[in-house]
């Protein structure tokens, strides 16, 4: 499991997780992008070296609204763990 903080000025920090897993119905392992105890995305890696992000519903029924460093910082953590390299 790996924690990505962020904030902005006058943004509340927020606190992904990014957490590597191997599920039933991928072939791959997964980074799974979690705020809180809620998964926002899921990040995979496909047969040609790419990488691609699923981005889920929030549950409240309302649009997700976060850091964008925070969250591009998550996803460039998930790529890199996924990887096995920096990005």
């Amino acid at each position: 499991i790996y924690r990505f903080l962020g904030a902005g000025q006058g943004v509340k920090q927020v606190s992904f997780v990014v957490e590597i897993a191997s599920v039933p119905d991928r072939e791959t392992l997964v980074a799974e992008i979690w705020l809180n105890d809620v998964m926002v995305a899921e990040v995979t890696s496909d047969d040609i070296g790419g990488f691609k992000v699923e981005i889920y519903p929030n549950p409240n029924d309302t649009s997700w609204s976060f850091d964008l460093e925070a969250f591009t910082g998550a996803l460039k953590l998930a790529k890199e763990r996924l990887s096995g390299k920096p990005a």
